[in-house]
Parts: structure tokens; sequence; C-alpha cells
């Protein structure tokens, strides 16, 4: 293949093989030199290790490669090219700079003129060698693995050694794929992993435990790869956990049974994931909305008013927030928007100082502790953001207005503000006696530290939220916490204009309106319309808001019980917080968050809680039976009402660690109860008659001799023994359990797809799972995510290619083409595949396959007659009611398709003779007018050639594969193009982990090659239930 001019080292590793002329030097790489696996191991990129190249001599000290080549022949024909097109021009050249120009325009010219846009420049010192390092990396990755497609994009590529650290190679990640390649000493390493059969990625330590430069990658069918010598491991780990990540939503949406809207976001990449990552955890500790992200960030002191210092870190988001978090826990916690800022104004002390003058009086000064550049670059940045929000705060004063925190400062009390239901229809409990100083207390701390979107929470907001917030502040104290608020203020008049833009019916509004009335029948403001009216509006409108999730059955629920303390817009914008950032993936089909928070639950009672865990799994009792009512309701299923109120009070406030600390406090307090519990009823009736008595008072040491309602013993419980289930030990665990949970609910949705079926005729169960997961492997990687569980004709190959590999790939066919020509054509015969794809359709007009259809196509192939495939293929070439000449010659070409891996030439012979027994019938028949063939005359010809007969009756549908078992990872080490020693290679397989053994051959691996080596998949699947927290911080 000829290339444009790149610039290479002389290398000992090739020899010279031709010189052409005084110019060209053809080379062949050496093939067994130790310098070549220390030169592999050392590379900076991968090869395509292709073994012929040939160099242009610039000069005494300057060599371009011109070309490579996979074979002789092909270096062959490009020296020919070079010699006589170029060498003479260039003979007559004098200068180097002339030589190199003429050299890259005649190449260019042959190339194309998008050649030099593809080559990035070449020898440009600055980004085009990284462009052409993952070029060749690129390429070496599409031609080491030949079951990834050309259009598959190779996102990035480690050095790694897999299993053990003397296999060196590469490690390719792709947006669907992750593959290990090697070659050294001739012992050929490859490994194809999907993405999304992925179950558990680790960090771990090199197998000598020295160095954190590993990763343990678990697939499916319980097999552990390890990767080592990443040195670069954690940047490979976030890469691979977030692709992975994409690669299960894509997987859990395919078989989900849901409809595929909007486009599909883009993949991640290594250069932005950590970033993203560290951007995501930035917005989730501060609330922020979605288009924030981190800036800058210092070491400062900030004083409140009346207040001392306190130390701890300042952050300045790229829209339009300034937050502050202390060193010491829930000493100072704010998100202040800087069009809520007044003045700044900047203090003439020895350490750079500034004060903040915020839209409700609050001075606050803030120390910068760092050095005076590093400062005077932190306020102009500030000072920029600033000037960007100016138009912003005029909008404030109409915003907080209407707030009940503006009201009780001002009026001492909160009337006219009051919104939500309970305003009108009542709070869930009655007034404490000590309401009225509860409220002057959050009065007091509003005027000093500031309320609503300048809120300030320190350790005083933290008690008064803990110990439960006052009934008419509740809804405004959810919108802040949440971060809710800040959306609201970025986004007026969203809510009011998205049910009048959009006043089509949707399926989601049907299944809405089922469940409203099923929503807290109990309150008073649901037992009239305006209550049922407000829930629907709020319903609808985040249906169309968010048309990819809809609606889900839960969300009734959760909408219900903010509505009764908040407006149906600041409903709207809580419910779109807690269903896209606090509880993700909650409310879906099928639920996949809440399940992998009740396995993230199982794992802490495992860890805190070990001797009931035992006990649970001595019972054979699932946790989650009880679980995941708790966290999909949010314990309202559960509790009454005012004391769920309270749990919301904590999951907005401080996260959705707060659900597993109370879940842990109940099954601590009820720990002597459950285990004597025998069997799952009795801890049910455990469950409920605690829940029913959480009002009852009981004493608690930790609360002082005084009794306290079992609900205060819940909180100080959750508090006290639990604080070390953190938002960060959390995500740990669901980043360990999320993959693995996604697999079984997947596999779950496939059979329950299966049990809906019809027809299945006398498929075997295996058999029928077989197909159904090949079925929804081609939706998954289909280029149209239009459709509904349904293959269309563009995406029907896919399937055929792995139901059929024989006939059916025809990757193989076109890499051939590809290689000969340098470019790929239609396969003659190969519209056989959208023939058979138009006859299986059940229902024309949807032009789009179901997994019936494809059930009930294959049974008809499979569980045919006497007669076979034949009334099949006779229908699927039919004109008119029989088979004229060209439909026979179409049939001819299609039975060539099929056959073409045929080891000998028997089958050309047999289509040959029936193409003229079929067009001498046909002649035969009419000398003026062609006729068609019937079905018996077509079958009749056919049995004239027993090879085409035996065919079409048994042999076409053997080539179907129907495995029943699991499906292994692609792992294949091979010796390469010279011979291991048989004592060298008895060494080194008994040393190998896993253990390599020859590959079983059975009559379908006949051709396999004697010498082909595969790995053994007897691993088990590694756990690692606690989770890893390496302790980073991630600003």
């Amino acid at each position: 293949m000829l290339l444009l001019p790149t610039a290479v080292e002389p290398s000992p590793l090739w020899d010279t093989l031709q010189t052409l002329g005084d110019r060209f030097v053809l080379q062949s790489l050496k093939t067994s030199s130790f310098l070549t696996t220390i030169s592999s191991i050392l590379s900076s990129s991968p090869s395509t290790a292709k073994p012929f190249r040939i160099l242009c001599r610039i000069g005494p000290l300057r060599l371009l490669q011109v070309a490579t080549a996979s074979s002789a022949e092909e270096i062959r024909a490009n020296a020919r090219w070079l010699e006589a097109e170029v060498l003479p021009q260039i003979s007559l050249l004098q200068s180097a700079s002339e030589v190199e120009n003429c050299l890259r325009e005649r190449l260019e010219e042959q190339l194309g003129p998008t050649a030099a846009e593809a080559h990035g420049g070449g020898d440009s010192p600055n980004g085009a060698n990284a462009d052409e390092k993952h070029r060749t990396a690129n390429e070496a990755y599409h031609s080491h693995f030949e079951r990834v497609t050309a259009s598959e994009e190779l996102i990035q590529y480690y050095p790694s050694a897999y299993e053990k650290a003397t296999r060196q190679g590469w490690l390719y990640i792709s947006s669907n794929f992750i593959a290990f390649y090697s070659l050294l000493m001739g012992v050929e390493t490859k490994v194809l992993l999907e993405l999304k059969d992925v179950e558990e990625i680790l960090k771990q330590n090199s197998k000598a435990g020295m160095l954190a430069d590993s990763i343990t990658v678990v697939t499916r069918n319980k097999t552990k790869h390890f990767f080592t010598n990443l040195m670069r491991r954690d940047e490979c780990y976030d890469l691979l956990r977030s692709l992975t990540k994409s690669a299960m939503a894509k997987m859990l949406q395919t078989t989900g049974n849901e409809d595929k809207v909007g486009a599909p976001p883009p993949l991640p990449t290594a250069e932005n994931v950590e970033l993203d990552a560290r951007n995501q955890n930035f917005r989730t500790a501060f609330a922020l909305p979605d288009d924030q992200s981190l800036v800058d960030a210092t070491y400062a002191n900030v004083q409140l008013p009346g207040g001392s210092p306190i130390h701890g870190r300042l952050f300045l988001s790229s829209g339009s927030f300034i937050c502050f978090l202390s060193s010491t826990k829930h000493q100072l916690h704010f998100s202040t928007p800087l069009y809520c800022i007044k003045k700044v104004e900047r203090l003439q002390l020895a350490a750079p100082t500034i004060t903040l003058a915020l839209w409700h009086g609050a001075i606050v000064t803030v120390q910068l502790l760092c050095e005076v550049r590093r400062a005077e670059a932190f306020c102009s940045q500030l000072r920029t953001l600033l000037e960007k929000v100016i138009p912003l705060m005029k909008m404030v004063k109409p915003f907080v207005k209407t707030l009940p925190s503006e009201e009780l400062v001002s009026a001492g009390k909160v009337q006219s503000a009051a919104i939500g239901l309970g305003a009108k229809y009542g709070y869930v409990a009655p007034t404490a006696p000590q309401a009225g100083e509860r409220l002057q207390i959050w009065t007091d701390h509003f005027k000093q530290y500031g309320r609503n979107l300048t809120l300030m929470r320190n350790a005083t907001f933290t008690k008064l939220l803990r110990v439960g917030v006052v009934d008419p502040l509740r809804g405004e104290i959810w919108d802040v916490t949440s971060g809710a608020m800040f959306v609201r203020f970025g986004s007026p008049g969203y809510y009011a204009s998205i049910l009048e833009k959009n006043t089509q019916r949707t399926f989601s509004m049907e299944e809405i309106d089922k469940d409203v009335n099923r929503s807290l029948p109990e309150y008073p403001g649901y037992q009239v319309d305006e209550g049922l009216e407000a829930l629907r509006r709020v319903l609808y409108s985040y249906s169309l808001h968010n048309p990819q999730l809809g609606y889900c059955q839960a969300m009734n629920l959760l909408v219900a019980c903010l509505l009764v303390y908040l407006s149906e817009e600041q409903a709207f914008w809580v419910l779109d917080i807690t269903v896209t950032r606090l509880l993700p993936q909650y409310y879906t089909r099928n639920m996949v968050g809440a399940v992998v928070d009740a396995s993230v639950l199982d794992a802490l009672v495992e860890k805190h809680l070990p001797m009931l865990h035992a006990h649970f799994a001595k019972l054979d009792t699932e946790l989650s039976v009880y679980s995941l009512s708790w966290l999909l309701s949010i314990y309202v299923n559960c509790m009454p009402l005012k004391y769920a109120f309270r749990i919301f009070d904590g999951l907005f406030a401080e996260g959705s660690q707060f659900l597993f600390q109370i879940a842990l406090a109940i099954l601590k307090i009820n720990g002597d109860a459950l285990l004597k519990a025998e069997d799952d009823s009795e801890m049910m009736t455990i469950f409920k008659t605690y829940f029913a008595s959480l009002g009852d008072l009981v004493s608690d040491i930790g609360a002082g001799p005084k009794p306290v309602p079992r609900f205060t013993q819940l909180l100080l419980t959750a508090y006290r023994e639990f604080a070390v289930v953190t938002s960060a030990s959390v995500m740990d665990l669901r980043n360990a359990r999320q993959y693995r949970v996604a697999q079984v609910v997947g596999q779950y949705a496939k059979r329950a797809r299966l049990r809906e079926l019809e027809y299945t005729g006398r498929f075997t169960k295996p058999q029928l799972n077989a197909i159904c997961d090949k079925f929804f492997d081609a939706l998954y990687y289909a280029d149209d995510k239009s459709h509904k569980s349904f293959i269309n004709q563009e995406d029907f190959p896919l399937f055929v290619k792995s139901i059929a590999p024989s006939w059916g790939d025809v990757d193989p066919d076109h890499a051939s083409q590809k290689k000969r020509s340098g470019e790929t054509k239609h396969i003659t015969g190969s519209d056989f595949i959208d023939r058979l794809f138009t006859v299986w359709l059940s229902d024309k007009t949807r032009r789009s396959l179901s997994l019936q259809d494809i059930i009930s196509g294959l049974h008809g192939i499979i569980f045919s007659g006497d007669d076979g495939a034949s009334p099949l293929f006779y229908n699927m070439f039919t004109s008119n009611g029989g088979l004229g000449k060209e439909q026979v010659i179409d049939l001819a070409e299609s039975l060539l398709f099929l056959l073409r891996r045929d080891p000998d030439d028997t089958h050309l012979g047999s289509i040959s003779s029936f193409m003229a027994s079929a067009v001498e019938s046909l002649i035969t028949q009419d000398q003026l007018h062609d006729q068609a063939l019937s079905l018996d005359e077509f079958q009749n010809l056919l049995k004239l050639q027993p090879f085409l007969w035996n065919y079409v009756t048994e042999g076409f549908s053997k080539s179907f594969r129907l495995e029943v078992a699991e499906k292994a990872d692609f792992i294949q080490i091979a010796k390469g193009r010279f011979q291991l020693v048989m004592e060298g290679q008895s060494r080194w397989s008994s040393s190998s982990r896993p253990i390599i053994k020859p590959a079983r051959t059975d009559s379908s691996d006949s051709l396999r090659a004697p010498d082909q080596l595969v790995m053994d998949q007897t691993d088990s699947l590694l756990v690692d239930v606690q989770g890893t927290s390496d302790g980073r911080d991630f600003f």
C-alpha cells in the first residue's frame, strides 16, 4: 500500500531485499529477532505488523517510508510503480528538498486529494505525529481482529500485558469492544471482549503485588481477564467504566421494549472522561445545574457575619456559581449564584482577601490561601464571570419575592406565600406545640446566613434540618437543597410552555391516567379534581420533557408527595433532579437503578452487619424482597407519611447515601428480632410492626434520659452508627455492581420476551435462548435505533452473520476484495439475504422483523419435511406464479453464494447442470414463449443433482448454528510464523495462567491449524463486595 512520505529512523530490525536505483530500498522485517520483541514492548504505538516496506533515501541521514505491505506480491507491485513513474523524475533532481517535494506530489496524485488531509501533516512535531500513531493503531486493531467492523471506532490504546508480565502487547478500547493483541517470540495472543458482556471492572495490583498497574475485567460467563503493566491504569479504568456504562444503557434499552428516542450520547474519550467525572462530582457535591463545570479552585478561609474563619476550598464554576466546602464536615457549605452578589471588594491585607456582599445583606469575607499570582488569577476569573451574569441580576427580585422564606423574614409568618396542596388541604401531621419556636429559629438563621438562593448551610442549618423542617418551609428547603431552584431560575416559563407546545396525546399519558387515581388516595388533596389535575399536569409535562424515559410507575407516588409542599413548577424540577441525579435509573421500565442499589445495600449489610447477613443467607432470603420497596418509594410505602417526608428532607439535603443509612439503622434496631426469625414471613411481620410503631416512645441512651419516638431513635442510629456510609463509598459499590445487575436485568428481559411468543414450535429452551440472544445482539449493533424491538432490512445481515456464519458472514469476502483491488463491491448472490428477509416478514407493511418472525422463519427451515428448504427457495425466487429464466439465474447465483466456501468444486458442476436443465426445460415447454417452472418441476430438477438436493433438504438447515452453550469470550493464543521448539512450548504452556491446552476439534473445525491454541475458560467470578475507593479528591 502506497503512503504519503513519513520520516523513519534506520533500524537493525529490517533486511534489505532490493534497491531501486539510488533512491528506493525494499526491505522485509526480521522474523526471529530478539530486538523485535524488545521493540514491540518499548514502542510508543502498536504496529500493523506489515512485514514489507519501501524507503526513499533523501539524504545521508533522512529516510522516508513510502509503502508498506503484508505480502511480497503487493510490495513488489508498489516497487514497480515507483520505479516506472517516480524514479526517472527524482533522479534528475539535485537538492533534497526538490526530491522530497516531487515525491510527495506524485504520491498525492496517486493516492487522491483526501490523502494529505487523512495523513495529518506527517512530520509535524505537534498534533500530527499523535494522529498518525492513532491511525496506525486503528489500522493494527482492525487487521488483528477481523470480527471488528470497519465502522468500529478505536477510542484509545495502551501498552499492556495479559495475565502475565511477559505476555506484553497492546490493549485496544473501542466503542463496543475491549481487545488485546500480542506477538512475542512467535506466540500470538488475541483477546476480544464485548463491552455489553462486561459484568465487573476492578482496579488491582500486579500479581507480584508491588505496583498498582492492573485491571481485571469479569465477563458474564464468569471469566476473569487480567490486564497488567498499565502505566496509565487510572485513565484506562475510568474510560472502560464510562464506556461500559454506556454499553449497559444501550443494552438495557435494546432489551427493554422501549422506543429509541433522540440521538445516542457521544462516546467518551480518554481525554475528556476524567474531566467529565470531575465536573460531575463537582455538580453533585454542590447541587448545580448540568451546564456548570469547574474552572478554578483554591484553599481559603471564609468568615460569615459574627463567626470565626472556616478553612476549606473555594470553587468557581464556568457559568454562575461560587462554592465553598469546609474541611470539617457540616461546618460550612454553600453554592451562591454570582447573580446574587451585589458587590465585591478587595481588602488591603497581607494575605489576598475579598468581601462578597450578597443579595440578602450578608457580608462574606474570603481569604485566599495561595500565592499572590494565583490569587490574582482567581480574582480575574471571578470578575470576568460577574460581568457575564449582570443581565441575570434583575431577575432575582421577582423570583424570590414569592418564596415563603422572604415572607417569614419580612412578616414573621408564612401565609400568602404558602405553596403546595398542603397550604389548602392541610399537611400530613398536626402542628407540633414547639412549631412556633422552631419557626423563629429558622427566621433568625435566614436573617443572618441568607435564604433561598443565598442559603448558607452551616452546622446550625444541619441541626434544624435533622430535627425536622417546619411544614411551611419544607417545600422551599427541598427546592434549594436539591438544586432544583437553580435550574428553575435558569429556565423561566419552561414548565408553562411545555404543555402548550405539545398537544398530541402519547402512550405515556395513557399510562399516567391509569395511575393518577391510585396516588396517595388517603390524602384529602387527591380526593378532589384540583389535586388530581395538578398531579396529571406535572407527569404529562415531564413525559414530554424527558421522552427517553417518559413515564414509569412509582413516579406518580413521588410527584404526589412533592405536590403536598411544592407548586407544580417546583415539583416538576425537583422530579427531574431526583430522577436524573439523586436516584438515577430508578424510574425506568426495568428499575435497574433500584435493583443496583438493593445490591449495594446487601453489600453494606455484609460489611456492617455480618451476622444478620449470614442469617439472611441461612434462610435463603433475599434482602431485596423488602429493600426494593423501601428504596423505590423512598420509604413512603412502609412508613407513615409524616416520617417519610423526614426521609425526603435527608435525601435532598444529604444525598442518596441517606437512604442506605436509614436502611442499615432499621436492620440494626430490629437485629435481635430478625436473628430469631425462621422464615421471610416472620421478617415481614417484624418490619410491619416496627414501621407502625415509629411514633412510640423508647429510651435511647444516645438521646439522653428522656424517652424519644422510635423515629428519632432511627435517625440517631443512622447518623451515629452509619456515618461511614458516604456518597463516595456508595458510588464505588454502584460502580462495582451495576454491570452485573444490568446483565441479570437484560437477560431477564430477553427471557420475558420469549415467554410472550405465541409460537415456538419444536425448538428447545436452550435453542430459543440462543436465537433470542442473537436477535438482541443484532439489535444492539444495528445502525438504525428507531425501531422498537424489530430488525429492519439494513440490519438483518447482522443477525444472519451470527446465526449462519458459514455463508452469512461476508466480511472475509469484502476483506479479500479490498486486499486485491483496494475497494469493496457487492457480493454476487448476496441478495439472497434480502430475499430471506422478505419471505420471513409476517406484516409486509411494517418492513421489519419481530422476534416471532425470526422464530417462525427459522422453524420452517430447521424442522422442514422431506422436501427440506426447496419450497422456501422456490417462494423466494418465484415471480408471477413460477420460476422463469431470470429467476433461475438469480437462484443459481444465490446457490453459488451459499456454497462459496465449500472445500471442493462439486457444487460448481451441480449448479451448472441444474441451470442447463432448467433452461432447457423452459425452452422445451414452449419454443416461442418462456414458461415458468412449477414447484414440482423445480424439485424434480433439483433431484437430478444429488449434491444440490442434499444441500437444499439437509445441508442448508445445518448451516444455521443454534449453540446451546454460553457464549465464550473470543480468546486465542497461537504460534506465529516460526515454530517454537517442543520443549520450549511445553515449558511455556505449563507456566501460563489460565491453563493453555490444545483446542478440541470437531467436524466444523476440521480446517483449524494443528498448532492453534485456545484459552480454557474455567476461572471463577471475582467479587469485590466492599468496593474500592482510592480517596482521591474529586476536585
